[in-house]
């Protein structure tokens, strides 16, 4: 059955629920998924769990909810395609969000939470994934070496191969992050991963110094 309150319009269910999700995004980044428990999330909210219930099917859920609002708060509201700074605008803000919130990235797995929000992600940076896409054939059809004409097929599969390389590459950034917190730093993240997609022919600006 679905939570009654999910989709309640009523300001006082919005405000507990935004509660609810405060506390699973400030336990997360504590310990991982499968430590929190619905009581955990409900006395760090100070509310009952028949209330928690109205709102969420689980822990995960609520888990999976607050991860998500936030992941789209770091993208912001000009929309994930992105603005006039380009396509890597969306995709820098969500791997600064990932350099400030390493631990959340690795206290979500394993967890059915962990799946919702790589959806969440890969939902937000695949519009501009596409715009790179485009950018690199149109690059390629411009080029002295110009090959076989690039199929709609083709284009979709280039888009899914840098959504699913950001998304690796922010994983293996947090690892090293926790591993070696001395050294890795923030800004470390974006180089990383700018350098990933130059090699593969992204136009993305000057590289960060």
């Amino acid at each position: 059955m679905s939570p009654t309150r999910a989709a309640s319009t009523d300001p006082r269910a919005a405000r507990v629920r935004a509660q609810l999700k405060e506390a699973a995004f400030a336990l997360v980044h504590e310990r991982r998924v499968a430590d929190i428990s619905v009581a955990d999330i409900t006395g760090r909210a100070d509310v009952s769990r028949q209330v928690f219930y109205q709102h969420f099917r689980d822990r995960d859920d609520a888990v999976a909810g607050a991860v998500g609002d936030a992941l789209r708060t770091a993208v912001g509201t000009e929309g994930p395609g992105g603005d006039e700074a380009g396509p890597m605008a969306p995709v820098h803000r969500l791997v600064d969000f990932a350099a400030e919130h390493a631990e959340l990235y690795h206290n979500l797995y394993p967890s059915a939470a962990s799946q919702r929000a790589a959806d969440t992600f890969r939902d937000l940076v695949r519009p501009a994934c596409r715009r790179l896409a485009e950018q690199v054939i149109a690059h390629r059809a411009t080029g002295a070496g110009e090959g076989p004409a690039v199929s709609e097929a083709d284009a979709a599969a280039l888009t899914a191969l840098l959504v699913g390389g950001i998304f690796e590459v922010i994983r293996r950034w947090t690892g090293l992050r926790l591993q070696y917190p001395d050294t890795t730093s923030p800004e470390s993240a974006r180089r990383m991963l700018d350098t990933c997609l130059r090699l593969l022919g992204c136009e993305i600006g000057p590289p960060r110094r």
